[in-house]
């Protein structure tokens, strides 16, 4: 679990508890926080290098988008690898499968 938060905050050990007392909720801790999904999505795309994916949200912040890439690293996401000089960033087939889930997600949500 990666947050701003201190470590001793109640946020922090309120949201810990609900993670570790529901998978649900566990499972939504992975990618709920603000920019996630679209970072996610924006390497699905292609949109894999730090540069890019600033171009492609120019609203977020390098600060908030280098740990955004960290979260989904830590989660199993995505992978990191590097290409002569650059690194770029491949989802993985964990975060595959969450993103047919997050499709799915959508959908319910458009009816």
């Amino acid at each position: 679990m990666s947050y701003l938060a201190k470590t001793t905050s109640s946020n922090f050990m309120n949201r810990r508890f609900l993670a570790e007392d529901c998978a649900v909720s566990g499972a939504f801790e992975m990618f709920a926080g603000r920019w996630t999904t679209q970072v996610l999505f924006c390497v699905h795309f292609g949109i894999n290098r730090f540069g890019l994916i600033k171009k492609r949200l120019p609203r977020i912040s390098d600060q908030i988008l280098g740990l955004r890439l960290a979260l989904l690293l830590e989660n199993r996401l995505i992978s990191r690898k590097k290409i002569g000089e650059e690194q770029v960033y491949l989802v993985t087939a964990r975060g595959e499968a969450l993103l047919k889930i997050l499709d799915d997600l959508a959908q319910w949500h458009s009816r």
